[in-house]
């Protein structure tokens, strides 16, 4: 076995921590805004259909192969919205990273773009993003990515309901269920509130143009966000960005968490392994406050560092079955499963997992951290072989 290895305190699986009445009412109160925005905008078209002659007509000509649109319309709606996120970065010339819409992804990996099924509950109303060019101006650049959103739902619904009310028949009702569903896209995504980690397109707008420490620091993490995409290895990057955004922690609890990954990351590459410890403790802390769909790959990093550096499976296990699902790469996935079977002393297993991890390196989407999952793979490999001669031999 490697010489360089740790045993730290251990990141144990803990039950989710008891909710504040505050941190309850909140958790109630976004779904029961979307429901009321959702459910009163289905009121107000329902009323003003009755009282509409063209409305009632058209509705009529409905029938029951068409709730068969009905997901294609919401999926249409959708990707009208994120499209509209993208068209605002890209006319300010920020560079394309993510787009979901549905159960289909298409992102940027170090071999180039890559669309595939990405079948997650938490995404499945679309996510798009950008990365800015941190040598110009920041709000100029993410506003129109912001506000794209909104806006391109809003001209949808504009134009749909409009063109519904100059034709008839099905294709006319089609036309004005997307529209409406655009409209109440655009009400739930302009209004500023939080839900599931994420804040909403109203809220980021409010925060950008507000400015202060919570702006400071997400330009901070881009710039090191930025360096990692240009294929800097955590431990080369610059670290003053990194120390003044971890400097500025309390305004909002998922850049927080992202922060104490970026440094965790940073001190496993040094091979600072006390230092990684500490960091990946904070991760643990912020794994709830952090967005639903991400929340998975904080418990994979959890996992992995429980297994190669603490030697506690079983934390590393419970950590593990909490990385189901969501965006947790491929490559990462395996080298947790290889560093829990090694724990465990499978080292086929172990064997197995590392080779689907080297199988895939070219699909991961940050280039900067390839380097350290490489080395991490490498390791894992030279302690299963070292550990399977030792049996032979013995």
């Amino acid at each position: 076995m490697s010489e360089d290895r740790t045993v730290t305190q251990p990141v144990t699986a803990r039950p989710e921590p008891p909710a504040s009445t505050a941190g309850r009412i909140g958790r109630l109160l976004v779904p029961a805004l979307i429901g009321l925005v959702f459910g009163g905008g289905g009121m107000l078209l329902g009323q003003h259909a009755r009282r509409s002659a063209w409305m009632v007509s058209d509705l009529d000509a409905l029938g029951a192969i068409d709730l068969l649109a009905l997901p294609v319309i919401f999926f249409a709606v959708i990707l009208i919205h994120e499209l509209g996120h993208l068209a605002g970065g890209l006319i300010r010339d920020m560079r394309f990273l993510l787009l979901i819409v549905g159960p289909l992804r298409l992102r940027r990996t170090v071999s180039g773009l890559k669309l595939d099924w990405f079948l997650s509950g938490q995404t499945f109303g679309g996510l798009a993003a950008a990365m800015p060019d941190l040598q110009r101006p920041l709000r100029a650049q993410l506003l129109p990515l912001i506000v794209g959103g909104p806006l391109a739902s809003l001209l949808l619904a504009v134009a749909a309901l409009g063109l519904s009310a100059t034709i008839d028949g099905r294709f006319a009702a089609h036309l004005l269920i997307l529209g409406a569903m655009s409209a109440m896209i655009f009400l739930v995504t302009a209004l500023p509130m939080r839900a599931g980690g994420f804040q909403s397109d109203g809220m980021q707008c409010i925060e950008l143009l507000r400015g202060g420490p919570a702006v400071e620091q997400r330009t901070l993490l881009m710039a090191v966000y930025a360096q990692s995409l240009a294929g800097l290895r955590p431990r080369d990057r610059d670290p003053a960005p990194l120390e003044r955004a971890l400097e500025l922690r309390g305004d909002e609890p998922m850049r927080d968490t992202g922060a104490a990954l970026m440094a965790y990351q940073a001190a496993l590459d040094r091979r600072d392994l006390q230092a990684a410890g500490e960091w990946i403790d904070r991760v643990g802390a912020g794994h709830d406050a952090y967005p639903a769909m991400f929340r998975q790959m904080l418990a994979n990093e959890i996992a992995f560092f429980s297994a190669r550096y603490r030697c506690d499976i079983d934390a590393a296990t419970a950590w593990f079955a909490r990385a189901r699902g969501g965006a947790v790469e491929p490559s990462s996935r395996a080298l947790t499963e290889a560093a829990i079977a090694l724990g465990r002393g499978d080292t086929s297993m172990a064997l197995q997992a590392i080779r689907r991890g080297e199988l895939a390196l070219g699909h991961s989407s940050d280039a900067g951290s390839l380097a350290l999952l490489q080395d991490e793979l490498s390791s894992l490999r030279a302690d299963a072989l070292a550990l399977q001669a030792q049996r032979v031999a013995s």
